[in-house]
């Protein structure tokens, strides 16, 4: 019974130690009218990034999340602001994480990602013309690498404004033990506004890892049999 225990505890171990991955790199970058305004701001995943840009009549703010504070290989931007004062035209903020465990999202290749979107028209309601939300991944581990696209979404003021958008499912494949993920938030404007945009990718749970984790209930309650028989 002692040896059942120990083996389904060992399982138990093993099935939760993907969570104990090494800290990712954090990097975001803004753009007013496709001109980059500012330098690119870069930290680790042990803590959110914090970055903010002035430039073109625009502040932009971003708040980067990554490994490990997110389950691997989750990504998120929350709170982000594009704030418009008086200017016309679009600011993008692109915020972009590096050294992702492919292991983490596949036990082979091919990755499925979900992306969630929302976006909160705060102000000039009237002078906001979209904000557009997008996810991405690469297997080539280089940050703001949007090569392969994993979902996309633009809310127009029409639809009110607090929106959202949740489960959309992306695949990349992967063919390095490391990659990215890259996230992408545009508005655009006519005149003083601000707008909020929040993007998270997650992974989807593997089968050889609801296996495991299967193996070891299974050994619990073998366990918990074997004591009751006896």
């Amino acid at each position: 019974m002692k040896k059942l225990l120990l083996a389904a505890v060992a399982l138990v171990s093993l099935a939760t130690a993907t969570n104990a991955r090494a800290a990712s790199i954090l990097y975001a970058r803004a753009f007013v009218n496709n001109v980059q305004v500012g330098v690119t701001d870069t930290g680790s995943g042990t803590a959110p990034l914090v970055s903010v840009f002035n430039g073109g009549g625009f502040t932009l703010i971003s708040t980067a999340t990554g490994i490990p504070l997110i389950e691997s290989p989750g990504f998120g931007g929350q709170t982000t602001e594009i704030q418009s004062s008086g200017a016309a035209g679009s600011a993008r903020i692109e915020i972009s994480q590096t050294g992702i465990d492919r292991a983490t999202a596949t036990d082979g290749t091919l990755a499925k990602l979900i992306s969630s979107f929302s976006a909160t028209l705060l102000n000039g309601l009237t002078k906001i013309t979209s904000v557009t939300l997008t996810t991405y991944a690469a297997a080539s581990n280089l940050q703001f690498d949007m090569s392969t696209l994993l979902a996309s979404i633009t809310y127009l003021p029409g639809g009110g404004s607090s929106q959202s958008t949740s489960d959309l499912v992306g695949n990349v494949n992967l063919t390095n033990p490391l990659f990215s993920e890259t996230i992408v938030i545009t508005a655009v404007v006519t005149g003083d506004a601000t707008v909020q945009g929040n993007a998270q990718i997650v992974g989807v749970p593997e089968p050889a890892s609801l296996a495991l984790l299967g193996s070891a209930l299974l050994g619990l309650g073998l366990a918990r049999r074997t004591r009751r028989q006896a």
